[in-house]
C-alpha cells in the first residue's frame, strides 16, 4: 500500500463506527465489532468474502472438518473452477489464505475455528440469510446443531422450507423426514450422527442436492431413488451402519466423493460403482459376488475411476471371486493421485480357499501407482509379487504386512521409515532399510534377529518365540519387547538416544543395558530371571516393577547417591511403583532419595517399610507426593501389613489414595483432617470394614496419631472428596452425606446408603 491508501484509511470513518452484531443464541442486537476486524475482511479477494461468510453457519467454537467444509462450499458453487485444478485444490488453497490472513484458526488437529468475535463478524455480514436454531422466511442457511428441542425446530424451519439452502442437524425431527421433499431448494443436508434407520424416499425430490452426510447414522441401506439425485457431489456413509450400496449409485454421475471409511457393516456393493468417473475419493472398495438376481461389484470397474486421490482399500480379494485377467482390467497403476492403497485378501466364512500362486498372480496384476506412500497388504497367502522392489516406488513410506504367512523378508526398500508386521510366521529376515524410523513386530515366530537399523526410533516386538537378540541401533528412542521368550539381551551396554523402555514377559532376560543416559521411562513386568542392574540412568522420570522375583533395589540406591553427588541436584525420578518383587525390599533408604516422587505404587511383599517413620515425618521424606497406592499380602503373615501403615496419615499434600486388601482395619475414622487435599478415594477388598468415619473403633494406637473428631467432623473432611469408589467391602456401610451420586457413580445413593456398597473398581 502506498502512503495515500494508509491515509485513507487513518481518515476513515469506519473508526468512528460501533456495529451492532447478532449473537448466535438469539435475534438480539448487542455489541459491536473493532472497525479494524471488518477492514480486514473488506481487504480479502471477493472470492473469500463469501467462503469466510459461511463459516458462521457453525456454532461458536465448533471444529470444522476441512474437507467437509471444502464439500460444502463447492455444493454452494463457492469456488471458482480452474481449467486443469481441482476445486479441491483451489478450495485448500483458499483455506490456507484465509489461515495465513487470521481470519481462520487452524486448531492443533488441522481441523478449522472461527473465534468467538469473528464468528460475529461473519454473522453480522450474513445478515437474515444464516440462523442458528430459529428460522424466518429470509434465512437461507440454517444450524440446528446442538438444539435438542424438536417441536422449536418443527416450527421455525417450516416457514422458510422451500427456500432453505443449508440444513445441518444431528437430530432429525420426525416431521423433517415426511416433510423433507418441501425443501426443494437444499444444497446441503447434514444429518450427520442422526438416529435415523433409513432414508426417507421423498429424498428423490431433492433434486438440487449436491451435499448428503449421513456419517455416524445408524442408515442401513439406502432407497433406490437415491439414484435421482444427479446433482449430488458428496455421500458421506463413514462411519454409518449402512449394509448395502444399491445399483442405482452408479447413476451418481456428478459425484465426487464418497465416504464409507470404518463403515464396518458394509456387506455388499452392487454393480455400477464403475460408472462414477467424477470420482476423487472412494475410501473403499468392495468387491462382492452376486446377490440373488443383482449383480455384485467387480475388480474391474475400478478401471475408469482415474480421478481418485489419497487412499484406497480394496476389499474382498480373497475367496476365488476375483481372476487375474479381470484385476489386470483395472488398471490401478494408472491412479497417479493415489497415495495410500491396501489390498485385503481376508476371506469370509463361507469363501473358498485359494492356492498362494493365485494369489501371488492377482496381487502382480493388481500393481500400485509408483506414487503410493502406504501400501498395506492382508491375508495374503503368496509370496512376494515381482514389483516389490520396483526401484520406481522411491515414495513407499509406509508398509504394513499382516496375516502373509509365505512373506519370508523384507529388505531392501530404501526409502521406508514405517515398517508393521504381524502374523507372517515364516519372516526371518529385516535388513538393508537405512531410513527406518519406525518397527512393529508382531507374532512372527520365524524371526531370529532384527539387523542393524541406524535410523530407527521406535521398535515394538511382541510373540516372537525365536527372535533372541536385537542389533546396535543407536538412534532409538522407544523400545518395546512383550513376549518374546528366548530373548537373552535387548541391546548392547551404550543406547544414547533411548528414552522409554518396556519389557515384558521374557523368561531369559537378565540383564538391562547398564548405561542408558537419556531413559525417562522403565516398565519391567514378569522378568523372573532379571537380576536388576542398576548403573547410569540420570534422566529417569518413571519407573514401574511387576513380577520380578530375583530384583533388588540396592543397586539404584547406589546409582541415586552417586548421581546426587556427581551433579548435587535433586534426583529426578517421579513415579513409581514395585509389585509382586519379593526380593525388592524397597525402604525408606530408597525413598528417602527420591524427593521430587509425585506418584507411588508398593505392595507389603515388595517393600519393607519398618521401621517407619512418625507420620510427621513422612512428608519431609516425600514432599511432593499426591498419588499413593497400597496394596497387602493376606498369604504371607511375615510381610502382611494387616491395616493401613501410620505413615500414610502425615502425608498431608495427598490428593489420590487407593487402597487394596487391607483385611483387619474396621474404620478409618480419626484420621481424614489429616489429608485435607485429598480428593480421590478408592478402597477395595477391606472384609472387616465397617466405617469411614467412626472414631469409636480405632484402636488405642491409632489414637496416638489421630486428632479427637466426632463423625460428623470426619464426613465433613471427606465431602470435599471429588470422587469416592469403593469395591468388596461387604461389612462397609456409607453416610448417607457420603453417597452422593459424583462420589459413587456406579452406586444407587439410596442402596449405598444402606447396604454394603459395592461399586467397582480397578486393583491398585
Amino acid at each position: 500500500m502506498t502512503k495515500d491508501d494508509w491515509e485513507s484509511v487513518e481518515k476513515s470513518e469506519i473508526w468512528e463506527w460501533k456495529m451492532p452484531v447478532s449473537t448466535s443464541s438469539s435475534s438480539e442486537i448487542c455489541g459491536s465489532i473493532l472497525p479494524s476486524l471488518m477492514l480486514s475482511y473488506d481487504d480479502l479477494p471477493h472470492y473469500l468474502k463469501s467462503c469466510f461468510v459461511y463459516c458462521c453457519i457453525y456454532p461458536k467454537d465448533y471444529e470444522i472438518k476441512r474437507d467437509r467444509l471444502v464439500m460444502q462450499w463447492m455444493a454452494h458453487g463457492l469456488i471458482d473452477q480452474e481449467k486443469a485444478i481441482d476445486v479441491e485444490v483451489t478450495a485448500n488453497q483458499w483455506i490456507s489464505d484465509l489461515i495465513n490472513r487470521f481470519m481462520i484458526e487452524e486448531t492443533e488437529y488441522k481441523d478449522l475455528k472461527l473465534h468467538d468475535i469473528l464468528h460475529d463478524l461473519a454473522l453480522y455480514i450474513g445478515g437474515k440469510e444464516y440462523s442458528h436454531a430459529f428460522a424466518t422466511e429470509h434465512t437461507r442457511h440454517l444450524s440446528l446443531l446442538g438444539v435438542d428441542d424438536v417441536d422449536a425446530q418443527k416450527h421455525n424451519a417450516s416457514g422458510a422450507a422451500n427456500k432453505l439452502r443449508t440444513i445441518l442437524t444431528s437430530e432429525l425431527p420426525l416431521v423433517y423426514a415426511k416433510d423433507l421433499a418441501n425443501f426443494k431448494c437444499l444444497r446441503v443436508l447434514s444429518l450427520r450422527e442422526c438416529r435415523i434407520d433409513e432414508l426417507p424416499k421423498s429424498i428423490e425430490d431433492l433434486a438440487l442436492l449436491k451435499y448428503l452426510d449421513l456419517s455416524h447414522c445408524h442408515v442401513r441401506r439406502l432407497p433406490s431413488s437415491i439414484g435421482r439425485l444427479c446433482n449430488l457431489q458428496t455421500l458421506d456413509l463413514s462411519n454409518s451402519r449402512i449394509g448395502e450400496l444399491p445399483k442405482e449409485m452408479g447413476e451418481l454421475c456428478n459425484l465426487r466423493y464418497l465416504g464409507l471409511k470404518d463403515a464396518e457393516e458394509l456387506e455388499f456393493v452392487a454393480e455400477g460403482l464403475g460408472k462414477l468417473t467424477n470420482l476423487r475419493t472412494l475410501h473403499r472398495f468392495r468387491v462382492c459376488d452376486d446377490k440373488g438376481d443383482t449383480r455384485g461389484c467387480k475388480i474391474e470397474e475400478i478401471k475408469d475411476l482415474n480421478k481418485l486421490k489419497g487412499e484406497l482399500s480394496i476389499e474382498g480379494l480373497g475367496g476365488g471371486r476375483v481372476k487375474v485377467i479381470d484385476a489386470e482390467k483395472a488398471e490401478l497403476k494408472e491412479k497417479h493421485e493415489l497415495i495410500r492403497v491396501k489390498f485385503d485378501f481376508e476371506v469370509q466364512e463361507d469363501d473358498k480357499v485359494g492356492s498362494a500362486s493365485e494369489q501371488k498372480g492377482l496381487l502382480e496384476a493388481l500393481k500400485p501407482p509408483h506414487s503410493i506412500e502406504r501400501l498395506e497388504i492382508w491375508g495374503y497367502t503368496g509370496d512376494r509379487p515381482a514389483w516389490y522392489l520396483n526401484t520406481n516406488y522411491g515414495k513407499l513410506r509406509t508398509l504394513w504386512l499382516l496375516c502373509c504367512p509365505s512373506w519370508d523378508t523384507v529388505t531392501g526398500i530404501k526409502s521406508l521409515e514405517e515398517l508393521g508386521v504381524s502374523d507372517c510366521p515364516t519372516l526371518c529376515e529385516l535388513r538393508s532399510m537405512p531410513l527406518l524410523k519406525s518397527l512393529e513386530i508382531w507374532e512372527c515366530d520365524g524371526l531370529n534377529t532384527i539387523g542393524d537399523l541406524p535410523a530407527l526410533e521406535s521398535l515394538d516386538v511382541n510373540r516372537c518365540e525365536k527372535l533372541k537378540t536385537l542389533a546396535n541401533m543407536p538412534a532409538l528412542e522407544s523400545l518395546e519387547v512383550k513376549r518374546c521368550g528366548r530373548v537373552e539381551q535387548v541391546a548392547d551396554d551404550h543406547m544414547p538416544a533411548l528414552k522409554r523402555l518396556l519389557l515384558s514377559d521374557l523368561n531369559f532376560l537378565k540383564q538391562l543395558p547398564t548405561r542408558l543416559p537419556s531413559l525417562e521411562k522403565l516398565s519391567v513386568n514378569n522378568l523372573p530371571n532379571w537380576e536388576s542392574t542398576f548403573t547410569s540412568m540420570p534422566c529417569l522420570r518413571e519407573a514401574h516393577f511387576y513380577k520380578c522375583p530375583k530384583m533388588r533395589t540396592e543397586g539404584w540406591i547406589y546409582a541415586l547417591l552417586e548421581m546426587a553427588g556427581y551433579d548435587g541436584q535433586a534426583i529426578q525420578p517421579q513415579r513409581l511403583s514395585v509389585w509382586n518383587c519379593p526380593s525388592a525390599r524397597l525402604g525408606w533408604k530408597l525413598l528417602e532419595q527420591l524427593p521430587n516422587l509425585v506418584e507411588l505404587g508398593l505392595d507389603s511383599e515388595s517393600a519393607v517399610l519398618l521401621p517407619s517413620p512418625l507420620p510427621s515425618q513422612v512428608s519431609t521424606f516425600l514432599p511432593s507426593l499426591t498419588c499413593l497406592y497400597l496394596r497387602d499380602n493376606n498369604v504371607n503373615e511375615e510381610v502382611k501389613w494387616g491395616r493401613v501403615p501410620e505413615w500414610v496419615w502425615g502425608l498431608s499434600q495427598l490428593e489420590e489414595l487407593k487402597l487394596n486388601s487391607i483385611s483387619e482395619d474396621i474404620s478409618l475414622g480419626g484420621h481424614w483432617q489429616c489429608l485435607p487435599k485429598l480428593r480421590k478415594l478408592m478402597l477395595s477388598n477391606f472384609p472387616n470394614l465397617k466405617s469411614l468415619v467412626d472414631v469409636n473403633d480405632i484402636t488405642p494406637q491409632q489414637n496416638e496419631t489421630t486428632c479427637p473428631t466426632d463423625a460428623q467432623q470426619q464426613i465433613a473432611c471427606l465431602s470435599n472428596l471429588q470422587s469416592l469408589t469403593i469395591d468388596s467391602c461387604p461389612a462397609l456401610h456409607l453416610p448417607q452425606e457420603l453417597s452422593h451420586p459424583k462420589l459413587l457413580p456406579k452406586a444407587s445413593p439410596a442402596r449405598a446408603a444402606h447396604e454394603p456398597s459395592r461399586a467397582r473398581v480397578q486393583p491398585a
